[in-house]
């Protein structure tokens, strides 16, 4: 898939890689299947995007999950369309749709994370967002947001609240799910385990679905389970994750 190179701040450049080598962390949640075909899935994913100061991720199945740093000065936090609110090591948290854009002056799909620690009023924004979408156009442009057509499909983001370089604030996962998944289970190194419930975004109530869920900053390894609407673990859908930054499986 072909993607256009687009210049970025070399300080922002460096900022970023070094954001994504430390916290970033992308997840195929498809059942496991034979090598064969994890290598057609392989030759789907897209590579790294870097577009003044919009990170996105490389992501195997539907969606995108990226890192926002900068431009524009936090003027107020949109709380007031967050579908999700959290507190957790001090700080406060939100999910909200997206309002920050891709390349082509389009809104991206999803919902963002928005930590009151990682933008206080004054500063530069710096969130992190997940979605679904179609494959993006030559330019970067992302498109429509769409359902995944599977339950056990979904894409994820680990990183911290609060700086993202300081390994005593707590993680936080955020994921973007199949509408069938009501909630998710989360235990971890440091104990669990614990749920949090999905939520769909208000201007598309059958759409997918997104949560966020906590985990101890000194957690190492993170186990992950979709639920369907009665609690039952959806198949397919359970992943072991290394908080350090490498996927277990």
């Amino acid at each position: 898939m072909n993607e256009r190179s687009v210049p970025v701040d070399p300080e922002l450049d460096a900022h970023l890689r070094n954001t994504l080598t430390a916290v970033a962390m992308t997840v195929d949640t498809l059942p496991v299947r034979p090598e064969r075909t994890s290598r057609r899935r392989r030759r789907r994913r897209r590579r790294v995007v870097l577009a003044a100061g919009l990170t996105t991720l490389a992501v195997p199945t539907l969606g995108f999950v990226y890192l926002h740093s900068g431009p524009g000065t936090v003027e107020r936090l949109p709380t007031e369309h967050a579908i999700f609110h959290g507190k957790s090591g001090g700080d406060e948290y939100w999910l909200v749709p997206t309002f920050h854009k891709d390349v082509c002056g389009n809104l991206l799909p999803g919902v963002e994370l928005v930590s009151k620690r990682r933008n206080p009023i004054g500063a530069g924004w710096d969130t992190a967002g997940v979605g679904f979408e179609g494959f993006p156009t030559k330019d970067g442009c992302h498109g429509k947001q769409i359902e995944p057509k599977s339950p056990d499909e979904a894409d994820w983001l680990a990183t911290r609240l609060g700086r993202r370089d300081d390994r005593t604030s707590n993680w936080v996962v955020v994921g973007a799910f199949h509408p069938r998944v009501r909630s998710v289970r989360i235990t971890t190194s440091a104990g669990g385990p614990r749920i949090a419930s999905t939520v769909p975004r208000p201007d598309d109530p059958n759409g997918p679905r997104y949560s966020a869920i906590t985990a101890p900053g000194g957690a190492t390894w993170a186990k992950l389970t979709l639920l369907d609407e009665r609690g039952i673990p959806i198949p397919g859908g359970v992943r072991d994750f290394d908080l350090r930054g490498r996927q277990k499986n």
